[in-house]
């Protein structure tokens, strides 16, 4: 857009409605229309030498050049026109007394508007060339948005679009930015050239008859020299760069705005500098669109229109802009200043007058200098960038309008470019600008009441955590206090329920001792009957077996022994089950009697070695005594332990002969040191006898701090599993015969559970191990 523009202008190629899209210029176009107007309509030429006779050609030279390389060819004289078309009109010697002698410059609307609604004719042109145009390199500009095809003594020489009758194969062609094509033609010194055209416009009859836009055809052809094509290079890279840095930096402030808008959408002064983005961005895309795209005359005009109404609304949003920052509110009525802006833009593009755009203009400078001067009290900090803003950007305007006519003289100058470039970003830099100082700002606020919050919360937590010291502190007393009560109540629980254990063993105790009593009465006595009278009978019998057998033997006497042998047996038996039976009751009134009932701090270890060892020498008084092994091993850190000792001895001594009578009748020949059986193919030949298991009970004391433990170990064969469950009911047992009464153990372990302990079981084939768990 920018190289366009400044193409256009050097060339006098524009009209009015091609030259209001120039980018930026804002109040440019009220101050200015009445020179650019006279450009147009006098177009800008060299001092060049112009024939009057039609009969003599104009001769070229290269003072006839302008300072950026182009001869106008338009505007000189010389031309004749015809709206016919015929293709002999490129040959050279043909009658032109039906032509008409006219400049193409001079081709106007609705002069020379054909029936079918567009202008189509042929233009011919006779000149020659000076000794300074001999053999140079010349090239062909073309400045018309329609089609055209160029011949030079009846020869092709090039063509700019399509020319045809028939719409659909016609091809405009788009003149802007575009190098020239060198002429195909050397010229020589002394030799006439006629040059002809055949040349067709559909799009700007279109715009006058459909829009009543009045456009001034352009003087449609050119000779350049390569000064000119030097300079669209030059300009055009340079007007690119700016117009494609200004669409970067545009969309970058858009994005920034943006992502602002969205991290804050309650903020109404994002919100309103994102609409004043989205405007500056909108009009520079028009640009773009006219600089980067290759569009036709009418998508020109309608991007100008575009770029209008994107303009107007710019200028209708600044004293909204200003009202909104520099009061806090903005009145209902201002908001049609929007409304009126895009009526404007539409009259502006329609009427050709820049009258009531350039009132619009004024009205909404004004109207923003009444803004700022009511919010004089708030232009200051953040607000006074806005003020800086607006009116730098005025200056910076301003500036553009005074340097103009220095620019013009200096086509191939990029301070043109940069000009422009800052006109158009200097504002959304301001405002983004802005915004960073404001963020930043309440950033700060808000840095400095968090600041505050947070001494006010560390304050608060100072006085929080002394008062949580002080309910801790009182908690630690509460806890202490709690925890002595607890294990007050604890121990009185301990006891009482130790006492209820107690009770209740004393109440089975007692009953049992009722029907021990009884037993005694009624079963002892005549116990004692059979057991006496079948040990005398036994004896009886002997004798009479003895005299029987100083009798002579007949097979009387042999019968009479047979049957008193029969007797004696039979009278054993009954002394033997009398005798179990006896035992039975003896154990049953030695349940029953119980101890003191009262629990006293004792020697655990002493009580426990006393009476393990004491049923060692009671098991080896037997008639039946084993040879094994008593090992103890006591714990000395275990202290005195509540017991009721007469009760308690008797667990040590029931568990120490459970264990001696387990070690009976096991052959230790088949077992090693290791509490376990070895394999069948032992070959126990080789064993010595230190490698020999002997027999061996262990007695252990041990404490966890918590607890107490006593262990009765041996080496037995162990309990088989199957009758683990059943080893502590009254009256079980496994051994042979009248041996055992099967009360034993079940005394052990009501006796065990009157101390509020736990008699444990754990048994493996060549290990069986009682534990007693007790409180320490």
């Amino acid at each position: 857009m920018l190289s366009q523009i400044k193409f256009l202008k050097k060339e006098a190629f524009i009209s009015m409605n091609s030259l209001k899209f120039l980018p930026g210029l804002f109040l440019v176009f009220s101050l200015v229309h009445t020179d650019i107007l006279a450009q147009d309509s006098r177009p800008e030429i060299s001092d060049t030498t112009t024939v009057d006779s039609i009969d003599i050609p104009v001769v070229l030279s290269d003072s006839m050049f302008t300072e950026i390389g182009v001869i106008q060819l338009g505007e000189l004289d010389g031309w004749y026109y015809t709206p016919t078309d015929s293709a002999h009109y490129r040959n050279v010697d043909i009658n032109l007394s039906n032509w008409e002698r006219l400049k193409p410059s001079e081709l106007a609307m609705p002069d020379h508007i054909n029936n079918n609604g567009y202008i189509k004719g042929w233009m011919r042109f006779k000149f020659q060339v000076d000794s300074t145009m001999v053999n140079r390199g010349l090239f062909l500009r073309s400045g018309t948005w329609g089609a055209m095809e160029v011949y030079v003594n009846g020869e092709f020489e090039q063509t700019f679009g399509v020319v045809s009758d028939e719409q659909n194969k016609f091809e405009r062609y788009n003149p802007l930015n575009v190098i020239p094509p060198e002429f195909k033609t050397r010229f020589n010194l002394g030799e006439t050239y006629t040059l002809a055209f055949r040349m067709e416009d559909r799009d700007t009859p279109w715009l006058f008859t459909n829009l009543g836009i009045e456009y001034r055809l352009d003087p449609l052809i050119r000779v350049a020299s390569f000064t000119y094509v030097n300079y669209i290079q030059q300009v055009s890279a340079f007007a690119n760069l700016f117009q494609y840095t200004i669409t970067a930096a545009m969309i970058m402030i858009l994005l920034l705005v943006v992502a602002l808008f969205f991290l804050n959408r309650r903020d109404y002064v994002i919100r309103d500098s994102m609409i004043f983005i989205v405007l500056f961005t909108l009009t520079n895309s028009f640009n773009t669109i006219n600089s980067a795209l290759d569009i036709t005359l009418i998508g020109n005009h309608i991007s100008n229109l575009g770029f209008d109404i994107s303009l107007h609304l710019i200028f209708a949003w600044i004293p909204l802009f200003l009202s909104s920052i520099l009061i806090g509110s903005r009145s209902n009525w201002m908001k049609w200043l929007l409304v009126l802006a895009v009526m404007i833009a539409m009259i502006t593009f329609l009427a050709e007058t820049r009258l009531y755009s350039n009132i619009f203009i004024a009205f909404s400078f004004l109207l923003s200098m009444n803004v700022l001067y009511k919010g004089r009290s708030n232009s200051r900090g953040q607000n006074k960038i806005i003020l800086i803003a607006v009116i730098g950007q005025l200056l910076i305007i301003i500036a553009y309008i005074f340097l103009e006519p220095f620019y013009l003289s200096n086509p191939a100058s990029i301070l043109d470019d940069l000009h422009i470039m800052v006109i158009f970003l200097f504002f959304p830099v301001m405002l983004v600008f802005y915004l960073a100082v404001r963020y930043t700002n309440n950033f700060k606020l808000l840095q400095e009441k968090l600041t505050e919050v947070q001494k006010l919360s560390d304050e608060n937590l100072a006085k929080e955590r002394e008062k949580q010291h002080l309910i801790t502190m009182q908690k630690q007393v509460l806890e202490k206090e709690v925890e002595i009560r607890t294990t007050d109540l604890k121990q009185s629980l301990e006891n009482l329920q130790s006492a209820q254990q107690q009770l209740v063993q004393q109440e089975k105790l007692a009953s049992l001792g009722q029907l021990t009593a009884g037993i005694a009465h009624e079963i002892k006595n005549p116990l004692n009957f059979v057991n006496n009278f079948s040990s005398v009978s036994v004896e009886l019998v002997d004798e009479a077996l003895a005299e029987v057998a100083k009798l002579q033997q007949t097979e009387t006497s042999e019968e009479i022994q047979d049957i008193l042998n029969d007797v004696k047996t039979n009278l054993k038996k009954i002394h033997e089950h009398g005798t179990r039976a006896d035992r039975i009751v003896k154990s049953m009134l030695l349940h029953s009697r119980g101890g003191s009932g009262k629990m006293e701090p004792s020697d655990l270890n002493a009580l426990v070695k006393e009476y393990a060892n004491l049923a060692y020498h009671g098991m080896r008084a037997t008639k039946n005594p084993i040879d094994l092994d008593l090992k103890l091993e006591l714990d000395p850190s275990i202290k005195k332990v509540p017991l009721i000792g007469e009760d308690f001895a008797r667990v040590i001594l029931n568990l120490c002969n459970n264990g001696f009578d387990a070690l009976r009748d096991v052959d230790f020949s088949r077992q090693v040191a290791g509490n376990g059986t070895t394999p069948s193919n032992t070959d126990w030949s080789s064993v010595t006898p230190n490698e020999k298991h002997k027999p061996s009970v262990i007695v252990r004391t041990r404490n966890d701090g918590r607890h107490v433990y006593i262990d009765i170990e041996d080496n037995g064969s162990g309990i088989p599993m199957d009758i683990q469950s059943k080893i502590l009911e009254p009256f079980f047992t496994t051994k042979k015969g009248t041996d055992g009464t099967g009360l034993g153990l079940s005394i052990t372990n009501d006796i065990v559970k009157a101390h509020g302990g736990e008699l444990i079981l754990e048994s493996a084939p060549g290990r069986t191990v009682f534990t007693i768990k007790l409180q320490s």
